[in-house]
Order: C-alpha cells, then structure tokens, then sequence
C-alpha cells in the first residue's frame, strides 16, 4: 500500500431527498372540432389557445368553454377526432382517441389526472374505454349519462361502470352558446373542470380546497339551469337528488346561490362502501402513490445498500426517510395521517438477491362530511331558566 499523506474528504449523501408532487388539474378531452390536426396530442392552456388550434365549435370547442369557464389557465390533453356520419364509425374514432391519452406521458412528459369525452362517453363502448385508460395511467373518468334518462335510467346506466375511477354525471346543464341562446351542453366538461378549479384552490369560496377535497356542493360556473329539474327537498332525504347521490351519481343541486355540484361518490358505490368510494379518497391516493412512484425511480439500479450500519446513507435507509418526509408534509393537507416503513419480515433474502425491496406504506386521506345530524330536544325548563336570568335570579 502505498504512502498517503494529507487530508481526504469522502462525501456522503444522508437524510430525505424532496418528493415532487404530480400535478393533479390535468384534464384530457378527446371531441370534434372543425380545425385542427386529426389523432394528435395537443398541449392546450387558455381559452385563446383552444380557440386558435381548435375553433369554437364541436364538442372540444363546447368542453373548452366550460373549462375555461372555470379556470383562466390550465393544463389540458387535447386530441381531435373525425366526425362521421355512421355512430359505429364515430364510437370508434373516439375509442382511438382515447388509446392516445396514453402516449401524453411520452411525447409531454405528463399524465392527465381526469379524462373526458363529452358528446360520446354515453354511447355504449366508449365509457368502458375511458375506464380502462384512467386505471393505466391513475385518472378519473367523467361519463355523462344519456340525455334522454330518467333518474331511474340514469343509475341503471351507471350500473354498466362499477369502478373506483368512474363517476357518472347527470343531467345535461343548460348554458349559453357565443350567440347568446340557452342550449344544453354536457355535464361532463363543467364538473371536470371544477374539479380542477377545486385542485388549483381557485372557487372564490372561504373553504380549504384541493385534489383531497370533494367537489360537491360548489357551484358550477356558467350553468343557468339543468335540462331536467332534479325534484330536492332539504327536509326529507327520500328525494331524487339523494337518491342519485345515494347510487354513486354526481347530479346538480340548485339552492338559490348557484347551480352546484351534488354528489361525492364514484360508481362502485353502493355495491362497494367502503372509503375508496368517495371521489376526493381515490384522487388522494392515485396522487401520492404516483408522486412516490416517479421519484423512487430515480434510485432503480443503484445499490440498495453498501453500509449495513447506516440507514441514512443507504439507499433503501434514503428511500424510507424521503417518502416519510413527503408524507408527513401531506398531514394537515391531504392526508390526516401518513406513514412508510421498511419491515424485515417483508424483505425475504431471495427477494434482496433479486434486487427487489418491498416498503409498507400508510396514508389516510380527509373523509368529506356527508351527512350530518342535529338533534333536537324542545327543552320547556329552559322558560324557568331565561325567567330566573331575567329576574336577575
């Protein structure tokens, strides 16, 4: 060995490295238009934006209005399909569509968080393919039910998309068109654009919003009435609008301040009842476990681990530390508790010679107040007590 003499500094890395969280208000929309490239992906952020590349007609010019409705600025997938006279022609012009939000990640380097279709995710086929891209990539889909439904029609309808990423919309708004007239437009495009305007923190109203709250009870922008009244009486439950709420449809609520948002859970409710039902729940947890996921992948291929008596410098011990670091920064926010562990009992050695590390992660997302009750007791003492108060008793 030779002579070293001097002074060397070895350099370590310990501790969390930051989590960058995905965006969450990323909405794709497959339509028609009278412009603009056929099957290509298209980043779109204003409404001058959707205009210039787009035009204003069509279903993407009618889902671009009430989006931009809802938002100044935001992030959309934009893929144009051909219009065709035959509905099996343009049903499978849309399922092709559809197939390209995929590629979104690759050629933009991002995957949109909700995916619509206004105009067609009614007609048979195109809803299930909505579902099957979002459970790929992570997204919610927003299928609007037929126009023509009844209430009743409406949850048999959604009865054909029991998934934890699917949530129907019902019935069509009334809105008005660049000339001024009332028309009917498609539910869909506004309630997914304000589940973005919730996810940006931009609704005007004094509550605490974001991708972990729910977007029921906030008025939807640029609606003036609904295509079918939706019979609502506060003080009795047995009504239509809980009844569409109670089968996992997300309706319209019009008390006097606007026409709102009604309903948080998605269609695998009720034959599922558990938490994931509720739409804010599963957009929590597709947020942090993608966040999680894009950036362990910084660590693929690197050693697990060259010090067995020093966690924090390893890269399993660093992997640990990040993700409860990033956890810990949700609670109070998103989640109300989060935790990632590294068990001994989860990490068999055949696994560790194949180079494979498992991790447990808990995370419990806010449950938005459904229901609430107020009992009231008529209390006749209390005439005894105001009498003694005001007789100074």
């Amino acid at each position: 060995m030779s002579l070293q003499k001097g002074i060397e500094i070895i350099e370590t890395i310990s501790g969390p490295i930051p989590i960058n969280e995905v965006a969450s208000a990323i909405i794709a929309v497959v339509g028609t238009a009278d412009m603009g490239d056929l099957d290509a992906i298209k980043i779109v952020r204003t409404a001058d934006e959707a205009e210039a590349l787009y035009g204003t007609n069509g279903t993407l010019g009618e889902a671009f209005d009430a989006i931009y409705d809802h938002v100044q600025t935001l992030t959309v997938v934009a893929i144009r399909v051909a219009e065709d006279g035959t509905e099996s022609t343009q049903i499978a012009n849309v399922v092709a569509g559809l197939k390209r939000i995929e590629d979104a990640y690759g050629e933009y380097g991002l995957f949109p968080k909700i995916i619509i279709a206004p105009g067609f995710s009614h007609k048979i086929g195109v809803g299930a393919e909505m579902i099957a891209i979002g459970n790929k990539i992570g997204a919610v889909s927003v299928i609007d039910a037929p126009e023509t439904a009844t209430p009743e029609q409406a949850v048999t309808f959604k009865g054909a998309f029991s998934d934890y990423r699917a949530i129907v919309t019902y019935p069509r708004v009334k809105t008005l068109n660049n000339a001024g007239q009332v028309v009917a437009t498609w539910l869909s495009a506004r309630y997914a654009a304000l589940m973005a305007q919730v996810d940006k923190n931009q609704t005007g109203e004094p509550h605490h919003t974001g991708y972990w709250c729910s977007p029921s009870n906030y008025v939807l922008k640029g609606v003036v009435g609904v295509e079918r009244s939706i019979q609502y009486n506060p003080r009795d439950n047995d009504n239509a609008l809980n009844y569409l709420a109670g089968q996992g449809i997300v309706s319209v609520l019009n008390d006097g301040s606007g026409f709102r948002a009604w309903g948080n859970r998605s269609t695998a409710f009720p034959s599922k009842s558990d938490s994931l039902t509720f739409i804010p729940w599963r957009r929590t947890m597709d947020i942090i476990e993608e966040s999680i996921q894009f950036f362990t992948r910084q660590f693929l291929d690197k050693p697990m681990f060259t010090r067995p008596n020093d966690l924090a410098t390893s890269m399993i011990g660093q992997i640990e530390l990040s993700v409860n670091d990033f956890l810990r920064s949700k609670v109070g926010t998103a989640l109300v508790y989060g935790k990632c562990e590294l068990r001994i009992e989860d990490n068999p050695l055949i696994n560790l010679a194949n180079g494979k590390v498992k991790y447990h992660i808990q995370a419990t997302p806010p449950v938005p107040i459904e229901h609430v009750t107020y009992e009231a007791e008529v209390y006749v003492p209390g005439l005894e007590i105001a009498l003694n108060q005001l007789l100074g008793g």
